[in-house]
């Protein structure tokens, strides 16, 4: 019985089984379809249509044959010398060319997909993982150009590198579509190219000539990693037509200019102006790649899309670059580019897709965990990858979320079942009790605040886009801007400052009064007025000699607390950090998000209070009811400001004045005490507030926790 549901669970290609289900009918059933949708019965060729099996053999053996068969007219141009400069050193070519340790290969070996096979021969990953102690130069180990591509190969390309996301160029991409409108001379054009089929017809001979210019004089024919440098050629050509002048990039507000191009793989975007000036010397320098490589452009593919809407102008563009004009929203990378905010319109396909995927599924074939385990394995990993750009609709949220909630309960997207246990219990973690479904909205409101945590911290060419395009250096939110994903980093864009501080190193990248480094920003400590805000421009380095802050002579006289706490700081090494203040490491990632975001329900102040009631740990708890009792305080009070004295209070002398209050409620809580724990050391700490113990912590016992 076990051979057999093995057997079914490799031909299904089924690869959540693992934590899934077993059930041999499920495998069966999919198999099944696999090969009923896959199988070649018909075959159309130009206008005959081809039935005989015969026939459609040798039809696919011809076509694919004249394909791969390379007339072997190489010609370079100089293009390559023109734009590849010798990056690889002599250490590098050491490294990729010497002989692999056991080690090495054992550690590629255990790293494989152990249902996958590797090669023709039809042996899974499983079978190198069983035999690693007895395999060594036979097994075919990945291109150790990895190590060093992230040197060589230019940012604008993001696939198969290191340390680069498919992210980057959505959000590039996304932006620029929003700049399109922009009035210029010539209007402004994002072409998207497509290249025929990129990975199979690339020339052997210009891949070489492209490796010994780069100074590499080994590396993995199969690699992915040296498609991504033979087309470096044309991502350094394009950089250097804008460094001639020869290619005008978009430019928005404030002298912003686009980036030029993004490829991630094969998928390619070039954003200029659409002078003529320019179309011709883009035009010249993609048909002297196609000729030196091999790689030629589909012209039934690749679109231009522009705001200009003059048809002769239209009609003359799509002649010189010898493919049509594209409408806006359309897919790149998975993901819809369109202007504007994010509607349901733009996305609802996407929703569609996802639920179609559930319908598809032979739900009643599978157990309950079956099925959440398929929602936990294969629809929250798509909602994760699509939601980490765009702030969803709630509309489209709920839609999705119902389809969820049906298939897992009842096997079928369009059955309601009706059952004594609410959803939001059920969308809790493992350790709580519960199924470990993730709630689709706290899904998209983690990746948006995870996105906006990104654009604070992050050098990458994206977060400089951004930050340049949108001012948002700045402490308080800044304003609305035109553009597809600034609503929903907005929005989260104070709370990740509420919960972030900076490590002062520096002093170069920290504002003296408006960033917090001391607990609080110094204006709302001094509750100097926000009218004057934007004047207080000087960074922590101006008040700083030999590492040690300098106190404001008027500072000091009028409030010696926070001459104190200078005088108390201690300085980091090296650059400013800014850390996010609920995790021990100070960084975040998405599971860090997520966990954040779903910690506390407020929907209501009954919730709440609810939710702080059950807090162990009596000095905690009587701590977040003192905080929830002075935040319901403090918005009356400021409600009766706005209304009978024409007197705004900012956000952050709101929240100052709530943690103040609070710290002062829980110091003189004389009965209260702490069990010591993590969470409450934190908590306390955030409103500097002693931990009270009534006496010593005592082990009880020691558990191993097995890592991840």
């Amino acid at each position: 019985m076990v051979i057999e549901e093995i057997f079914w669970k490799e031909k299904a290609r089924i690869n959540w089984y693992n934590h899934g289900d077993r059930n041999t009918a499920y495998f069966h059933i999919i198999t099944n379809i696999k090969h009923v949708t896959k199988a070649m019965s018909l075959f159309k060729s130009r206008e005959e249509l081809l039935t005989d099996y015969d026939v459609i053999a040798f039809h696919v053996l011809d076509y694919y044959t004249t394909l791969f068969a390379s007339p072997n007219l190489f010609s370079s141009i100089n293009l390559i010398q023109e734009v590849i400069p010798s990056l690889i050193t002599e250490a590098d070519n050491l490294m990729i060319s010497s002989i692999p340790s056991d080690v090495e290969i054992k550690g590629v070996v255990f790293d494989m997909n152990e249902d996958s096979a590797l090669g023709h021969d039809g042996y899974g990953g499983s079978f190198y993982t069983k035999i690693g102690d007895i395999i060594n130069l036979d097994v075919f180990l990945a291109s150790r150009l990895s190590v060093v591509a992230p040197k060589i190969i230019s940012s604008s390309q993001r696939g198969f590198i290191k340390g680069r996301s498919i992210k980057d160029c959505i959000c590039i991409a996304s932006e620029v579509m929003n700049m399109l409108d922009g009035k210029t001379f010539g209007g402004n054009i994002a072409i998207e190219l497509d290249i025929e089929k990129a990975f199979d017809i690339l020339e052997w001979s210009f891949l070489l000539q492209t490796l010994q210019a780069f100074g590499v004089r080994q590396g993995d024919h199969l690699s992915p990693i040296l498609f991504c440098l033979a087309e470096e050629v044309l991502s350094r050509g394009i950089t250097k037509l804008v460094m001639e002048n020869k290619l005008s990039t978009i430019t928005g507000p404030n002298n912003l200019h686009s980036p030029s191009h993004i490829l991630f793989v094969d998928d390619i975007l070039i954003f200029y102006k659409g002078t003529k000036r320019n179309l011709n010397c883009l035009k010249k320098l993609v048909m002297d790649y196609a000729m030196a490589s091999g790689q030629h452009v589909n012209v039934n593919n690749s679109r231009f899309y522009t705001s200009i809407t003059n048809h002769i102008r239209i009609s003359s563009i799509s002649f010189t670059l010898g493919f049509v004009q594209g409408n806006l929203p359309f897919n790149y990378l998975g993901i819809p580019l369109f202007k504007g905010k994010p509607k349901k319109i733009y996305l609802q396909h996407i929703a569609d897709q996802i639920i179609n995927k559930m319908s598809n599924w032979k739900g009643a074939s599978l157990s309950l965990m079956g099925r959440v385990e398929l929602v936990r394995s294969i629809i929250q990993s798509m909602l994760a990858y699509i939601f980490h750009v765009y702030k969803w609709p709630s509309s489209l949220l709920s839609q999705v979320d119902k389809c969820v909630r049906n298939f897992i309960w009842s096997g079928d997207i369009g059955v309601k079942k009706l059952l004594r246990v609410a959803w939001h219990k059920v969308c809790s973690q493992l350790d709580e009790g519960d199924l470990g479904i993730k709630s689709i909205k706290c899904l998209n409101k983690a990746s948006m605040l995870k996105l906006t945590w990104d654009l604070k911290t992050s050098n990458l060419e994206w977060a400089n886009f951004f930050i340049l395009k949108f001012n948002c250096k700045s402490y308080n939110t800044p304003k609305y801007s035109k553009s597809s994903i600034w609503p929903g980093i907005r929005e989260n864009w104070l709370q990740a400052n509420l919960n972030s501080i900076w490590l002062v190193g520096n002093g170069l990248s920290v504002n003296f009064w408006r960033d917090n480094w001391l607990g609080e920003p110094l204006v709302d400590t001094l509750n100097i007025p926000m009218s004057i805000h934007a004047n207080l421009q000087g960074s922590i380095a101006i008040f700083s000699l030999n590492s040690k802050t300098i106190i404001p002579r008027e500072l000091n006289r009028k409030f010696s607390s926070v001459s104190h706490d200078f005088s108390c700081y201690k300085r980091y090494g090296g650059h400013d950090k800014l850390v996010w203040m609920p995790t021990i490491d100070g960084s975040m990632t998405s599971k860090d998000s997520f966990a954040f975001v779903h910690k506390i329900n407020t929907s209501s102040i009954h919730s709440i209070i609810k939710g702080c009631a059950a807090i162990q740990g009596s000095q905690l708890r009587d701590v977040s009811l003192a905080c929830v009792a002075h935040i319901i305080n403090t918005i009356w009070y400021c409600r009766n400001h706005n209304r009978l004295e024409d007197w705004l209070i900012t956000t952050r002398q709101d929240i100052s004045k709530i943690k103040r209050e609070t710290s002062f409620s829980g110091s003189y809580a004389s009965s209260a005490a702490a069990l010591g724990g993590l969470p409450e050391f934190q908590t306390l700490g955030f409103f500097n507030i002693t931990l009270k113990l009534s006496k010593a912590p005592r082990f009880i016992e020691a558990l191993w926790k097995p890592p991840q």
